[in-house]
């Protein structure tokens, strides 16, 4: 074994979808007025990518072991702030949603970075060789 990754389907999915979601999520956040029929289509549209990183992540995650520690925090994040974030606005409750949608932000930031520094991993090899 040279030690080379193999990219997989699904990781490939993954990364297009999390491309996608980060962009779109940061768009979002400081580009889009909040509350128009663009927004709540293109929150759905987030949502769904979200879901689908989370999902996929789940294989990646249980092969990883505690080196995928920031992965599990998006994922766990993910299946508890993305309902509380609909539920909110669906119950007029914006600030909640506000909150819920800046922290899965961040925090999907947050575990892009935190894995990329992992030695070892696909953005790793990519980004810092």
């Amino acid at each position: 074994m040279t030690g080379e990754i193999i990219v997989t389907p699904l990781m490939a999915a993954h990364l297009f979808a999390g491309v996608g979601a980060l962009t779109l999520g940061i768009f979002q956040l400081f580009f889009m007025p909040r509350g128009t029929k663009e927004h709540k289509r293109l929150g759905w549209f987030w949502a769904i990518l979200i879901v689908f990183l989370a999902v996929s992540a789940l294989w990646d995650l249980l092969g990883d072991g505690w080196i995928s520690i920031p992965g599990h925090i998006f994922t766990l994040a993910t299946f508890i702030l993305l309902p509380l974030a609909v539920w909110s606005v669906r119950n007029g409750k914006i600030n909640i949603h506000k909150y819920s949608m800046i922290a899965l932000v961040i925090i999907s930031v947050g575990a892009t970075i935190a894995l990329t520094v992992v030695p070892g991993r696909l953005l790793n090899v990519w980004f810092l060789g």
